[in-house]
């Protein structure tokens, strides 16, 4: 408010907005006039912005002067730890990752209030993950733990005293994990839709791509979409270990596969032999619309097309499709693809697993055919040796047992025991002694001698160390 203190007859009063006070104007000389200002204490909340007018009173010509004001927030250092509604205490935390768990510690609070810790997901407003727990003022230790879910950029600790319009202060100890943001990937089999949701808000452009051999992923035509918030879906979707998101941001992009461990496996190829003949076997889980086409390989990665089929398969079928080719054709390569799908991708069967009499060999084959034989004839060529060996020494023992039970034993006094042999036996005894040299029979309790009459003029042979059993 301004009163003003003297004023004369044709004078005006502007405000000098330069200066800050009103000038007195008149015909003859410009002078100033004093004013006084009455002014009062005004409440104002931390934060604020206010806007504050100067005018005459009475008023005059409707002059007024107004400034705008902006009251400091808690983010000033000279409020924090003044203001009660600035004081927001200090969260310290450690991440137990394996039990996923995280520990926080508060201090610098306020005394004589309760302080409340929770995890909620940042975006303009932290949303409660309903992990939550209260600090009593009495509790000397300023310790909880709280539990997470997946570890996400926007997870945060929150946490303010218990009173009206508190102030509060947040930590996100995953502000760099943006890997865990692509993870949320599902798959509905039955309405073949696939769909992914953020847990965050994030700027990324989404797309369907197909995984090349050098992993690279090439984008699928109309497949690019630009995430905002809620719900990206894409529907009729073929699932293959091939087909994979790509998550695009800023900085970098992501790729993630979700059918590459072999899930929802929908229909595959296989090669059978039935009486020399490789005929395609086409099963299916599902009822389904395929396009195979033929083609040999031209280089690294191109394969020309020869000849296509298309065939229909019904649910839990198979199908062999009357390709008039060799599939065991070397360079020769099959392409399927389902066509009643949006999105589906391109598979590519070579070397297929063909009988070994549906192929011409080779110098390496035919010898491994040759090894093939010769391995089983040597064997068994072996086994008829050793078969006769052991018969024919059989033979000569049984013969000799029975020749010596023919001759008989005679007991000569003592512990010793001999055998006459006659000069017509001679070729017997020499058998023998072979065979008793070759089979090293012991001798016992005895000895053993042979006598031979003097039929022969021989006389005594001597010792010979043999026995027979």
């Amino acid at each position: 408010m301004v009163n003003i203190a003297k004023r004369s007859q044709g004078d005006s009063l502007t405000p000098d907005h330069n200066l800050g006070f009103f000038v007195h104007r008149d015909s003859t000389a410009k002078r100033s006039l004093i004013v006084n200002i009455q002014d009062d204490c005004l409440e104002v909340g931390i934060g604020q912005e206010i806007y504050v007018t100067l005018q005459t009173w009475p008023k005059f010509c409707d002059v007024a002067y107004s400034r705008a004001y902006q009251i400091p927030d808690c983010s000033n250092k000279d409020l924090q730890g003044n203001i009660p509604e600035c004081t927001t205490g200090r969260i310290d935390y450690e991440v137990d990752s394996e039990k996923k768990e995280i520990h926080i510690s508060v201090s610098d609070m306020l005394e004589n209030r309760d302080y409340n810790v929770r995890l909620c997901h940042k975006d303009y407003i932290c949303t409660g993950t309903g992990a939550h727990k209260l600090i009593k003022k009495e509790n000397p230790v300023k310790n909880v733990t709280l539990k997470y879910s997946k570890p996400v950029p926007c997870l945060c600790i929150e946490g303010w005293s218990v009173m009206t319009d508190a102030s509060r202060v947040q930590v996100c100890p995953f502000k760099k994990r943006f890997e865990e943001l692509w993870s949320g990937i599902n798959f509905d089999p039955v309405e073949e839709t696939l769909s992914w949701q953020a847990s965050c808000q994030v700027n990324a452009v989404i797309s369907l791509c197909e995984l090349q051999d050098q992993g690279m992923c090439q984008d699928l035509a109309n497949s690019s979409q630009r995430y905002i918030k809620g719900m990206v879906t894409y529907s009729a979707v073929d699932p293959h270990p091939r087909l994979c998101m790509k998550f695009t941001t800023e900085t970098r992009s992501w790729i993630k596969c979700p059918f590459s461990d072999g899930n929802f496996p929908a229909w595959g190829l296989e090669v059978s032999a039935e009486e020399d003949q490789t005929q395609l076997l086409v099963t299916s889980r599902i009822k389904a619309s395929l396009s195979f086409s033929v083609c040999s390989k031209t280089g690294a990665s191109g394969c020309e097309d020869t000849q296509s089929l298309l065939v229909d398969v019904d649910k839990f079928d198979e199908v062999q499709p009357n390709l008039a080719t060799d599939l065991c054709t070397p360079g020769l390569c099959i392409k399927a693809k389902r066509v009643d799908v949006k999105y589906g991708v391109t598979s590519l069967y070579c070397h297929p697993s063909c009988p070994l009499s549906s192929s011409k060999p080779t110098g390496s084959y035919s010898q491994q055919q040759l090894m093939y034989f010769i391995v089983p004839v040597m064997t068994m060529t072996t086994a008829v040796v050793v078969a006769g060996a052991v018969m024919t020494i059989a033979m000569i023992g049984y013969h000799i047992k029975r020749t010596i039970k023919a001759w008989g034993i005679v007991r000569l006094p003592g512990p010793h025991s001999g055998m006459p042999i006659r000069c017509h036996q001679w070729a017997t005894l020499s058998v023998l002694g072979t065979i008793a040299s070759f089979k090293q029979f012991n001798v016992r309790d005895c000895l053993h001698v042979l006598d031979l009459e003097d039929l022969c003029g021989r006389g005594m042979v001597g010792w010979v160390s043999w026995k027979w059993h």
